[in-house]
């Protein structure tokens, strides 16, 4: 993910989306966490996002960087 030029104080933030193109079988999504050496400046908005995917449906979470 690449969230471009970010000015000091200011954020930026980025939206994913999961989709599952299998008819008929759902997909479980476990805890979604932020690791690594720099993984404080981020953070992580799951807000309205489903924890089960039904086939042909989608769901949506985004990351901040501030």
């Amino acid at each position: 993910m690449a969230f471009g030029d970010v000015t000091l104080g200011t954020s930026s933030s980025l939206s994913f989306t999961v989709r599952n193109d299998v008819p008929g079988t759902a997909i479980i999504l476990g805890t979604l966490t932020l690791t690594g050496a720099d993984s404080s400046h981020f953070s992580l908005n799951t807000t309205g996002m489903s924890t089960s995917i039904s086939g042909g449906a989608s769901t949506t979470f985004s990351v901040m960087f501030a």
